[in-house]
């Protein structure tokens, strides 16, 4: 018995050292925590952008020819562009979940919420 613990432990331990596990991980807390799946594509997105910065500064850019640069430029342009679709894709699918969150919660109201007042005109 001990010893198919410590095989399990071990199998488990080598499972979750591999790039499937860190994707599946991932994808489990952007579930849970859809805030996260924001930052990581902004994340992205930023580092996409510093990419562009970084070629743009060097030295080795400013010695190609026109064509060249256009062509390396226009690539890492494809890629931020990318990311930018997908953070808007992120930012629309969390609108679109608290949309859904605050009309649930006008519908049926959780026990910790504020009961809306009613005011009632005196009658003269």
């Amino acid at each position: 018995m001990i010893k198919f613990l410590l095989f399990s432990a071990g199998a488990l331990g080598i499972f979750f050292m591999t790039p499937i596990a860190k994707d599946l991980k991932t994808s489990a807390i952007e579930v849970v925590n859809p805030a996260s799946a924001q930052r990581r594509v902004l994340g992205d997105l930023d580092k996409k952008i510093d990419a562009i910065s970084e070629t743009v500064n060097s030295k080795q850019f400013s010695s190609l020819s026109t064509s060249d640069k256009i062509k390396q430029l226009n690539n890492l342009l494809d890629n931020a562009q990318g990311s930018m679709a997908a953070a808007q894709a992120e930012a629309e699918r969390g609108d679109l979940a608290a949309a859904i969150s605050t009309l649930v919660r006008k519908v049926v109201p959780l026990p910790g919420d504020p009961q809306p007042t009613v005011a009632v005109c005196p009658t003269p």
